[in-house]
């Protein structure tokens, strides 16, 4: 049996079965994000009962997990209720989309999502929503989704007396194993406590320190407006960037080496993890990030205000395709939250920008 999260075994025996079911090659999983800050998959983002986004009535728990007097579970999600089908269900994190079940029973589940959740610096976890409504599943297997993208409907499918979401959250201990024999740990208890602290922000950069952290490019401890140092951005590359490292480093000396093997950085990049980051650094590593391809980034605010925000912070609307002037800026070093605007700016398509979805929590 692997170690929890482990993933050393798939290079030698690729394609092993994700949660039992996805086949995780090579391309998949260089493209499968790291896993943040989480959010609520219904109502409002960041709290039980509270009015959702679009003013909906809040969602209530009827119930949550339930243990026998063994021990045993009976119960083994948090079902989320406002009385209603039809309300938006929402991706808890980033995530692989490993099952998305249209049609079928699927043991009570009936139509349901599992995502698979590779969390920054620790284990797998599955995140599960069942009863969803007929046609609404908007999602496919092997999908990268982000924290807030709404992903199907609230509905009544399988065995469920009214319509709600039950909604699980499962520890993997062998990523082969099938998801549905994981340890299951309370939900809601596990995503309030990884809920973005970045929300407490109050200025332009907001949405994009919000969508950092639910990447898990940015800690909830960095300042938006601080100078950026290099442990900070050597983290954001490691986790924004692909890549074969399994696990990204938590010491900043062995991520420094770890980037430089990954060609994320040069042989001779700065050592010192402290210092700020000058443009021209940042200007040099973006575009080793964008030759290497970047792990489903995407936008957290609409087009127009992410260029206006481009336009008024870094200089120039599309700084991913003028890397050169950006290296070149006079003034004070970049901010964190200037390295988020840039990375974000490096996941759009140069000549076909994407939409927002109107459920991002970083627009909330």
């Amino acid at each position: 049996m692997l170690a929890p999260g482990s993933l050393s075994a798939f290079a030698l025996a690729l394609p092993l079965l994700l949660a039992g079911l996805l086949p995780l090659r090579s391309a998949i999983e260089q493209r499968w994000c790291w896993s943040g800050a989480w959010v609520l998959p219904v109502g409002d983002l960041y709290a039980l009962g509270e009015p959702g986004p679009d003013g909906a009535p809040g969602f209530q728990m009827p119930r949550g997990v339930v243990r026998g007097a063994g021990g045993a579970i009976e119960h083994q999600g948090a079902d989320l209720s406002n009385g209603r089908s039809g309300d938006a269900v929402r991706a808890a994190a980033d995530g692989l989309v490993v099952r998305a079940a249209r049609s079928g029973w699927h043991g009570g589940y009936g139509r349901h999502v599992v995502i698979a959740h590779r969390l920054a610096g620790g284990p797998i976890v599955y995140s599960a929503y069942a009863h969803l409504a007929p046609g609404s599943v908007r999602v496919r297997a092997g999908q990268m989704v982000r924290a807030g993208e709404t992903i199907a409907r609230v509905g009544r499918s399988g065995r469920a007396s009214a319509e709600h979401l039950h909604f699980e959250v499962r520890q993997a201990t062998d990523p082969d194993e099938r998801w549905e024999r994981s340890p299951v740990v309370d939900p809601i208890a596990f995503v309030v406590a990884r809920l973005p602290a970045q929300r407490a922000d109050t200025t332009w950069a907001r949405p994009y320190l919000v969508w950092a952290e639910c990447a898990a490019l940015l800690g909830s401890e960095v300042r938006g407006d601080a100078p950026l140092e290099r442990a900070t951005w050597w983290t954001m590359l490691a986790h924004a960037a692909r890549h074969g490292l399994e696990r990204v480093p938590n010491d900043p000396i062995a991520l420094r080496q770890a980037l430089i093997a990954a060609h994320l950085l040069p042989a001779d990049a700065e050592r010192d993890p402290a210092a700020a980051v000058s443009w021209k650094e940042l200007a040099r590593d973006l575009a080793r990030a964008r030759e290497a391809g970047l792990r489903g980034i995407s936008l957290p605010v609409p087009i127009a205000r992410h260029r206006a925000e481009c336009s008024r912070e870094l200089g120039t609307r599309t700084p991913a395709s003028h890397l050169k002037r950006l290296g070149r800026r006079d003034g004070p070093p970049p901010s964190a939250a200037d390295a988020c605007l840039a990375i974000a700016d490096l996941g759009v398509p140069q000549a076909a920008a994407p939409t927002l979805r109107a459920s991002a929590p970083a627009g909330s």
